[in-house]
């Protein structure tokens, strides 16, 4: 027996955000193809209420698509935001399309990003603070 690592492809500079940011929601597109935002919910359980209101017909010439993306944080609120993933890692998806370097996207236990609903809104929670002291 052995344990090996085999890189299957490598790409400097890439955008790419932690596997757990990742989600599929059911989201609203018009008839060009561009997405249609709803309105929020508020509260928790709010995904469910999300599920519910997505499982109603579609306005006409309006269609319903599972569609892979981030919630990415702008001015308090998680909006999400629709990306194609290219190379995947044990840690890390590259984002090749939806995000740009410097997007704030929100992360952390599955259960609270499947959970999150476009436009709601968020706390930015602060860094913990390292316990490791460098040498002076």
């Amino acid at each position: 027996t052995c344990t090996a690592e085999i890189t299957t492809a490598v790409r400097k500079e890439a955008v790419s955000v932690p596997i757990q940011a990742l989600t599929v929601r059911e989201m609203l597109f018009d008839q060009e193809g561009k997405m249609v935002r709803q309105e929020p919910t508020t509260g928790r359980g709010s995904a469910i209420q999300a599920t519910l209101a997505a499982s109603t017909e579609p306005p006409p010439g309006h269609s319903r698509e599972e569609t892979e993306g981030v919630f990415v944080l702008r001015e308090g609120r998680a909006v999400f935001t629709p990306v194609k993933i290219g190379i995947a890692g044990e840690q890390y998806f590259e984002v090749v399309e939806g995000l740009k370097p410097g997007d704030q996207v929100i992360t952390g236990p599955f259960a609270s990003v499947r959970e999150l609903v476009d436009g709601q809104q968020v706390r930015l929670q602060p860094q913990a603070r390292s316990t490791t002291t460098q040498n002076r």
